[in-house]
């Protein structure tokens, strides 16, 4: 049930593809399609992204994690086309363990010119899925909400949890959560200017409910949504440049679920 926001550290080296290939290479998958075998590998160069080379104080910019800087707005990337991570062999053995979506690891050269040298060991990891969290698959009906509005300091206090059944579907989700037939309640916010304006209340998942078993549960470029084991793996090996923090949610596998209910 704990999960785990896995993500590139903040880090003065980037990847970025070779010129020309992102529209090439990585824009047709937009419609949920996967990187051709005839682009293998994937050719990318290591840059330094602060372009002032004597604030390096590392020993090599060759991290277990690496910082992907292309654009990811062509072609919608970030909204169709899954999540994606750059990652040495290492990371990826300990992902292929786990029960992962629908997914590929691509081959992936890395050139540093600063250096002169040039790593085979990568891959980018792709997972199809559109949403942050896979959100096609989930559960809407298992799940749990909480309500809640921002006092005078815009911190959020819970008003009541709503139970298992109000959301159907994502559709109803965002009905209820931005549309206009709503259950929602309001309250007022006091803006600069001395004018009041009536908010309707926040509606947060408390317990996040998935359809499947899976150990990785999507995410965005340079993020992945990760379960407890892999986290504790990860950190065992001592895997650099990757930041982990705890999803506020409660994010719940199938086998979970129906455990708890058994």
């Amino acid at each position: 049930m704990n999960f785990y926001n896995f993500r590139i550290n903040a880090f003065q080296w980037k990847a970025i593809l070779e010129r020309n290939q992102m529209r090439k290479v990585f824009v047709p998958i937009d419609n949920n399609e996967w990187v051709k075998e005839e682009n293998y590998p994937v050719k990318m160069d290591l840059v330094d992204s602060y372009q002032d080379l004597s604030q390096w104080k590392g020993d090599t910019p060759f991290k277990d994690v690496i910082n992907w800087s292309s654009d990811f707005t062509i072609g919608g990337l970030t909204h169709k086309a899954g999540a994606f991570m750059i990652m040495t062999q290492k990371v990826k053995e300990i992902l292929e363990k786990y029960n992962l979506p629908p997914h590929r690891f691509y081959p992936t050269e890395l050139f540093c010119k600063h250096y002169k040298e040039t790593r085979k060991d990568y891959f980018v990891f792709h997972m199809i899925g559109k949403g942050v969290y896979g959100d096609e698959y989930i559960d809407y009906l298992k799940c749990t909400f909480i309500e809640s509005k921002r006092d005078v300091d815009y911190k959020k206090i819970s008003i009541k949890t709503h139970p298992e059944g109000i959301i159907k579907s994502l559709d109803s989700y965002n009905n209820i959560a931005f549309g206009k037939n709503s259950f929602l309640g309001t309250y007022e916010e006091k803006l600069g200017s001395g004018e009041i304006k009536i908010k309707r209340n926040d509606l947060d998942f408390l317990n996040k409910v998935y359809k499947h078993d899976y150990d990785v549960l999507w995410g965005l470029p340079n993020l992945l949504y990760i379960s407890e084991e892999i986290k504790q793996e990860l950190e065992n090996v001592g895997i650099t440049n990757g930041n982990f923090f705890k999803v506020k949610e409660n994010m719940i596998r199938a086998f979970e679920y129906n455990k708890s209910n058994s």
